[in-house]
């Protein structure tokens, strides 16, 4: 679930630089974007209609990233 990769990344330690989404929690991109999209798959919270849902499996890695590399959705 959502909790045991969150504590995974506490764990495994490293450069904090992006926020596990619906947390207070910081961790670095990979972990963040790993926890952020565990959580709607645990709560099965996909989106439907548009042939899958890709929005679970996207939208985290994107958010980590563009946070990670200070991308502010203005100016890119």
């Amino acid at each position: 679930s959502s909790c045991i990769a969150r504590r995974f990344a506490q764990l495994e330690g490293g450069h904090p630089v992006a926020q596990v989404i619906g947390t207070p929690m910081r961790a670095t991109a990979r972990q963040a974007a790993l926890a952020t999209g565990i959580a709607p798959h645990s709560n099965d919270f996909d989106d439907m209609g548009i042939g899958g849902h890709p929005s679970v499996v996207v939208l985290p890695a994107a958010f980590a990233v563009a946070e990670a590399v200070g991308a502010d959705g203005q100016t890119t």
